[in-house]
């Protein structure tokens, strides 16, 4: 088997100028704004720590769940189980 390495350009300018696919290039801001992240810190202090009405909600559907598998599937399969080894013995 033989390999040909492509050796006319060096790795890092392979990589530096290959730009991704589909993705636009931006520039980097030089002065950055704290206003998004000062809205965001008045969000969270807020919004409370626990949402009692969506942990009601959640142990409601997990305490009201039907039990997965239920117990007559599992008896079926241990009693397929058990014959397939009363087999192989």
């Amino acid at each position: 088997m033989e390999i040909n390495l492509n050796t006319n350009i060096d790795s890092v300018a392979r990589a530096t100028n290959v730009a991704p696919q589909g993705r636009e290039i931006r520039p980097v801001q030089e002065q950055v704004s704290f206003a998004d992240s000062e809205a965001l810190n008045r969000a969270l202090t807020v919004t409370p720590d626990v949402r009692t009405d969506e942990v009601r909600r959640a142990t409601a559907k997990v305490l009201g769940a039907v039990p997965y598998p239920p117990e007559e599937t599992v008896a079926k399969i241990a009693h397929l189980l058990a014959l397939k080894l009363d087999q192989n013995q």
